[in-house]
């Protein structure tokens, strides 16, 4: 099926506007690995570093979590589970962080299995990240690090669900997008 081409950066803002994007999407099976084919955009490159751990006060300035945001948003699925993991290898098992970053990294599997017409890895997959995303979530109707989460996993869901009559039809609709409530200045 395939994922839509990467969104028209002008249209949605950059979180992380400093760092550009690979100059390809990975999509599994069709483009090189990008670490392990020499042929792979960040092949023989160092591991990124993930910077300082991701923080409910210092979400909004961890470019590693808005540039796996911005990732994600602009198509890179492959790439924002990269990022985020390598912020979630730093959160802790078990804190709110890590099972807020293991969601968003479940979203990302998601969206490459749905690529890939794996229902099966679909449905397991979202309803893992839906569990680790709504376990991210305190009750409070806020958002968390930035992101409204019960609204991004109800769109995710629609999309999701409308995933097998998009395939018959050949009808490209585009992944619900992260925007996030950035805090006042």
């Amino acid at each position: 099926m395939g994922d839509p081409q990467p969104i028209d950066p002008s249209i949605l803002p950059r979180y992380a506007p400093q760092r550009p994007f690979p100059p390809y999407r990975h999509a599994l099976g069709v483009t090189p690995h990008p670490r392990t084919d020499p042929a792979g955009h960040s092949y023989g490159l160092p591991e990124p570093a993930p910077g300082p751990p991701l923080t409910i006060d210092g979400w909004a300035v961890n470019e590693c979590y808005l540039f796996g945001v911005d990732l994600y948003n602009h198509g890179y699925v492959w790439e924002s589970h990269e990022q985020w993991e390598l912020l979630w290898r730093g959160a802790g098992r078990q804190s709110r962080p890590a099972l807020f970053l293991r969601g968003l990294i479940q979203v990302s599997a998601t969206r490459l299995k749905l690529n890939q017409g794996n229902e099966r890895g679909v449905s397991q997959l979202f309803g893992r990240s839906y569990s680790n995303l709504m376990a991210a979530v305190d009750g409070s109707g806020q958002p968390y690090m930035g992101v409204s989460i019960e609204a991004f996993v109800a769109s995710l869901q629609e999309f999701i669900e409308a995933a097998p009559s998009r395939r018959a039809t050949s009808v490209v609709v585009e992944a619900p997008t992260i925007q996030l409530v950035l805090p006042a200045a």
